[in-house]
């Protein structure tokens, strides 16, 4: 078997290991939940920058968690050792390209081609209305992620204009990344006439090899019957969210917008390789992104669209960064 298969096969049967196990330990049917979050450029009209992002999860029933990843959770300070709490397991990519797809070698201004393939770990911890995130990273950033293959398979197939640079991505790199994040849902609250408007700030951060920042946000929403979730699940790095939501009877719709800041000490993505020297541009020290869209839900299904705009990242870069978010999340 080829060494690419052999890493991909590698990878899946992690995770298939993972979410079997998590799904035989647990009895409570109707309580567990799966999700695909994608992220890309087309849905802007746009291709590059951050062109692509996908992201497959499984979240657990309520306390049905590895008891070592329990106690792990509680000897946080801010974690009650009796909150509700789930596991969750992840597996994603990421591919990032420079404005001109047409240049090799690269601009050495423009952002460098780089791919990340991972594994996430995570625990949610929801105590009242506010929910703690903890999550570990591991993956691989390089060629062995595969972004390559995948962003060229995807342009022959519907036509996009085919990248000439991926032979001077970011080298093979080991990545690791640990974050937490804490959201208060429904910091504010008002109803009229049956129509309901909340916001809900959160705070938290990453620190790791591929990227280490602080982060703040809000997320406002308005709508009928808001369903009670605390936001949509993305592709970090952004506002956290959670697949989890509570299935209402009936057709629930909600619009929101958010708007969120990270400061950022380090990202592979634009600085390139950590131990060995390759390409990479200036990164700036504060990124925002602002957020619409809109969610709709029903019974056991929750489908939401976001469009977002970044500010700039690097000191060189040719305007913001636009992409579009699509979530689709089941409860089972």
């Amino acid at each position: 078997m080829p060494k690419r298969l052999q890493r991909c096969a590698f990878m899946g049967a992690i995770l298939s290991c993972c979410f079997a196990g998590s799904i035989h330990a647990s009895d409570s049917a109707g309580d567990r939940y799966i999700g695909l979050a994608f992220e890309n450029d087309l849905f802007a009209h746009v291709d590059d920058y951050y062109s692509n992002g996908i992201r497959l999860t499984y979240l657990s029933a309520k306390n049905d968690v590895w008891h070592w990843l329990r106690k792990t959770a509680s000897l946080m300070p801010m974690i009650d050792a009796d909150a509700d709490m789930r596991m969750e397991h992840a597996l994603g990519q990421e591919i990032y390209t420079p404005h001109d797809l047409s240049a090799a070698p690269p601009d050495p201004n423009d952002r460098p081609y780089a791919g990340w393939l991972y594994y996430s770990l995570g625990v949610t911890a929801e105590q009242e209305k506010v929910l703690d995130q903890l999550q570990l990273t591991v993956g691989i950033v390089g060629s062995d992620a595969h972004a390559d293959a995948v962003q060229r398979t995807a342009h022959h197939l519907f036509g996009g204009e085919v990248p000439k640079g991926w032979d001077y991505q970011l080298k093979n790199e080991p990545g690791i990344n640990a974050g937490y994040f804490r959201t208060w849902r429904r910091a504010f609250e008002a109803r009229t006439d049956g129509y309901e408007f909340d916001v809900s700030p959160y705070l938290g951060g990453m620190i790791g090899n591929v990227s280490t920042y602080a982060a703040g946000g809000v997320t406002a929403r308005f709508g009928r019957n808001l369903p009670l979730d605390y936001g949509l699940p993305r592709v970090q790095p952004s506002m956290p969210g959670a697949f989890y939501f509570k299935p209402e009877t009936g057709l629930h719709w909600y619009l929101f917008g958010s708007v969120a800041g990270r400061l950022v000490a380090r990202n592979i993505f634009l600085e390139g390789n950590t131990f060995e020297r390759g390409p990479g541009v200036d990164p700036r020290p504060y990124v925002v992104d602002v957020s619409l869209g809109v969610v709709v839900a029903w019974s056991r299904w929750r489908v939401a669209y976001t469009h977002i705009l970044r500010t700039q990242e690097f000191n060189e870069q040719n305007g913001e960064t636009r992409f579009g978010a699509l979530s689709v999340s089941y409860r089972w």
